[in-house]
């Protein structure tokens, strides 16, 4: 049985809201949480694509759309395509990546946190100033894209995660 075909059972048998049966289902039985790039692939798939879960899942096909090694590693392993294949049919919730603040040790308190301004697209070292447009946490990956990496091995950099 689908959660549509649960709801709609729960919500006849039960004399109840269509919305208040999908609280109750969801109470019972929570949606899978999966990777930013699963639930990017899962709406490629049935959005662009068109096409069923099996080929989703299939490891050749991914290779073939040129998706990331993470991804691929990630639905290859047993206990991720039950995850899968629940995402899929149920619907997910998006894991939510650490986020982390970046400061040089021994500089300036007005100069020492990392920040990437939104206006000027560019990073800068900067103070803890609280701005709608100014970034202070960063995803591990946003820093690496920025070629930041090395801040995580870098004894004279501080990084903490924040969330």
């Amino acid at each position: 049985m689908t959660r549509q075909e649960a709801i709609e059972k729960l919500s006849t048998i039960g004399h109840i809201s269509v919305s208040y049966a999908e609280d109750l289902y969801d109470s019972f039985f929570p949606k899978p949480i999966v990777p930013q790039c699963v639930a990017d692939w899962i709406d490629v798939c049935k959005e662009n694509l068109a096409i069923g879960l099996y080929t989703a899942m299939n490891p050749d096909f991914l290779k073939q759309w040129n998706k990331s090694d993470e991804l691929i590693c990630w639905i290859k392993k047993a206990r991720n395509q039950d995850i899968f294949a629940r995402a899929w049919v149920d619907g997910y919730e998006v894991e939510k990546e650490p986020r982390y603040t970046v400061r040089v040790k021994g500089i300036n308190r007005a100069h020492q946190w990392l920040a990437f301004g939104k206006l000027t697209e560019c990073w800068y070292f900067g103070g803890k100033e609280n701005s709608s447009y100014v970034v202070l946490e960063h995803t591990r990956k946003e820093l690496e894209d920025a070629d930041f990496g090395w801040m995580f091995d870098c004894e004279g950099i501080e990084i903490e995660e924040v969330g």
